[in-house]
């Protein structure tokens, strides 16, 4: 025990600083306590402390819990103290975790926690701090835990007094029943409550007489009973002739829970709850049963239930004050019963997706050891692997899949559970004495501590993506070597056909006195012949010459190209007195001289296949479209073409007219559709016979 020589020497009655408005200086040796029910209402009173306690000279200590864990109580303080690095480092502020300090070997024990108390205040004085000042918070506290932690608190409040310490223990209001509440306030010197979005301040007064201290203690019970955002009833039950509960009387309230029933207190007190609440016979959850229990036997109990009568989901402790009386602080947690439900549902809906996918599912999760175990798979899994998942519940990841232990697998998916990302792999090759294959694997985070790696065996879409490949490539090589043998024997091809040509005309020359008028004929036919397999094998010379790839792409103008195609055909346009009309076309991305023959082609068509006695009348147009393609079109007065011979209009060598009527070999439309692909655009015709043609062709606004 401290003599008065020594107190006088700590300077015990020396007033502190709290940085807490409400409270402004406190001496040492001061114990009070806080009421909270958010993170934020935490950290709203303990860092202006402890910011507070460290520029004042003094040792702080701060043991977090739930809600707020050690590396969010050292953010909160570093947000209001940038050099809080420093303090730390130099040892003027410890923030542990609660089972740093009050369960370090598992379990609370009260001596060994107040002993350390005593050894830091010796060490912050020793070191040259004024004192201490710490902090406790009691989330982590059981119901078996709860007597032993009172005792502790009573002799903390006993001893601080003697001591340079100001301590502050923080309660969850969630957490504290009603009996709970009174233990804790009577073992403080004050408590801070936040009501109306305000903290104030319930004192108490060890230091008077006994009486006294319980009628303070019963008006700082009832000022809290006020002041907390659990609704609060005072009853008296009534009984029949038989003794048996029927109804209960509305003795006090306080306004949390006229905000909860949406009533006022004048509505209520004095009145049966039968005429407040008329349908509460009908809840079967038997109401004034249950409480009418707790006033006639004097045991307390609480319950999680949906009230019928008012439509919410109530947490509540009722207990009886005196025979024939009961109690209730309740909490409505029906926004916290939706959301359990909400995740219900979310679990159960991804529990019957991962069921029915045809994707693999592997899902992993931490023990209570830390290691990464199996926790099972879905139906898809199964199948793929040909193997039964079941078995290997509650294992690593080498006894599941002994490949992996030569690989970091393990320690991915454990980093994965522990801190969440992805990771994924697009051809993952395995192979064990049950499993050979190639995967695809994505691995996520469900749920801090669990995660699941989808997959899928895609050995055999890799072997026919190789097929393909190479059919492709054999394919690619065979339209190589028939482009190759067309040009090579189309140009071998023309000079024995002049030869024919020309030796048939030089037959018919000299010898035309000695020919008779049907060798003549025939001579005739074999020169009309030849030139038309002249002008054909020309054609498919000048097909087989096109570039299957645009190298290299120029930007060119359409106009310039237009009128190239033009100028190409200015001799043809005068003599048939036709008709051309164009609009702006665009600038692109093209071969030149491909281009212009697309036009020249298509405009010598509109030429070509033209109506007796009627001039021909050429439009080339473009349509607007908000894509990735140009759209242009060439539009004649012509014949037009019947729309049962659209699908040949494009085929090599396929006319749709006698030569003797209208020239052309039946190329001219095969190279546009060769040239317009090649650019990676699209043609097409419409027509309607008598009426004219269009042809459409697409070119993209870059090229693939």
């Amino acid at each position: 025990m401290l003599g008065e020589s020594k107190n006088n020497l700590l300077g015990l009655g020396k007033m502190r600083e709290t940085g807490i408005d409400i409270l402004g200086k406190v001496p040492w040796g001061t114990h009070f306590c806080q009421f909270y029910q958010t993170q934020e209402e935490l950290l709203d009173i303990l860092v202006p402390y402890f910011f507070q306690g460290i520029i004042s000279n003094e040792y702080c200590m701060w043991i977090t819990s739930e809600p707020l864990s050690k590396d969010q109580a050292i953010e909160a303080l570093r947000r209001k103290m940038p050099d809080l690095g420093e303090c730390i480092a130099k040892g003027q502020i410890e923030v542990l975790d609660f089972a740093q300090w009050y369960t370090v070997e598992g379990k609370f024990e009260a001596d060994r926690v107040v002993n350390g108390w005593m050894e830091r205040e010796t060490q912050a004085l020793k070191n040259g701090y004024d004192g201490l000042r710490l902090s406790g918070n009691t989330f982590w506290l059981e119901r078996q835990d709860w007597e032993d932690f009172v005792n502790y608190e009573a002799k903390i409040n006993d001893i601080l007094n003697q001591h340079k310490i100001v301590a502050l223990c923080t309660y969850s209001l969630n957490r504290c029943g009603p009996f709970d509440l009174l233990d804790v306030v009577k073992n403080h010197q004050f408590a801070l409550v936040k009501r109306d979005n305000t903290w104030v301040m319930l004192e108490s007064a060890q230091h008077r007489k006994k009486d006294e201290a319980l009628r303070e203690s019963e008006r700082r019970y009832r000022g809290l009973v006020e002041t907390i955002e659990a609704g609060f009833i005072h009853c008296q039950i009534v009984k029949n002739e038989d003794g048996r509960p029927i109804d209960f009387i509305f003795k006090d309230i306080n306004p949390a829970y006229e905000r909860m029933r949406n009533l006022r207190r004048t509505e209520i007190i004095g009145k049966r709850v039968s005429e407040v609440f008329p349908k509460i016979a009908e809840d079967p959850y038997d109401w004034i049963g249950k409480y009418g229990r707790v006033a006639l036997t004097g045991e307390p109990f609480q319950y999680e239930h949906f009230s019928q009568v008012t439509n919410v989901f109530l947490k509540g402790y009722v207990y009886s004050p005196e025979p024939g009386f009961f109690d209730v602080l309740f909490f409505d947690i029906t926004e916290r019963k939706n959301a359990e439900q909400a995740l219900i549902e979310s679990e159960e809906k991804f529990r019957s997706i991962v069921e029915a996918t045809p994707i693999g599912i592997h899902m992993w999760e931490i023990a209570p050891d830390g290691r990464l175990v199996f926790a099972g798979a879905n139906p898809a899994a199964d199948k793929i692997l040909g193997i039964q998942h079941q078995a290997h519940i509650g294992k690593n990841v080498p006894e599941v899949f002994p490949t992996h232990a030569h690989t970091n697998v393990a320690e991915i998916y454990l980093k994965i559970a522990r801190e969440g990302g992805t990771w994924s792999e697009n051809q993952y090759t395995y192979k064990d004495d049950q499993i050979t294959g190639i995967y695809e694997v994505i691995a996520f985070q469900t749920a801090p501590g669990r995660m699941i790696a989808m997959f899928s065996d895609i050995t055999e879409r890799l072997r026919v993506e190789e097929e393909i490949k190479q059919k492709n490539e054999d394919l690619l090589r065979s339209n190589r070597d028939l482009e190759t043998f067309t040009f090579v024997a189309a140009h071998d091809l023309q000079e024995p056909l002049r030869m024919v040509s020309n030796y048939v005309q030089l037959l018919s020359d000299r010898y035309h006195d000695k020919i008779d008028p049907e060798a003549e004929v025939y001579i005739q036919q074999v020169i009309d012949n030849t030139s038309t397999m002249h002008i054909l094998v020309k054609g498919l010379l000048e097909y087989s010459q096109l570039r299957n790839q645009i190298k290299p792409p120029d930007i060119i103008d359409m106009n310039v190209i237009l009128k190239q195609a033009l100028s190409h055909l200015k001799v043809v346009i005068k003599g048939s007195s036709a008709t051309i009309s164009y609009d702006p076309l665009p600038k692109l991305r093209g071969d030149c001289t491909q281009l212009v023959e697309v036009f020249r082609i298509l405009l010598d068509n509109g030429l070509k296949f033209r109506k007796d006695q009627e001039p021909p009348k050429i439009h080339i147009g473009m349509i607007p479209q908000d894509g990735k393609e140009w759209h242009i079109f060439v539009r004649d007065n012509g014949i037009g073409i019947d729309p049962k011979y659209f699908p040949k209009l494009f085929i090599l060598f396929r006319r749709l007219h006698p030569r003797g009527k209208y020239p052309g070999t039946g190329v001219g439309l095969a190279i546009c559709k060769k040239i317009v692909e090649r650019h990676g655009g699209r043609i097409w015709g419409e027509s309607e016979l008598g009426k004219g043609s269009t042809f459409h062709f697409t070119l993209p606004k870059t090229l693939p």
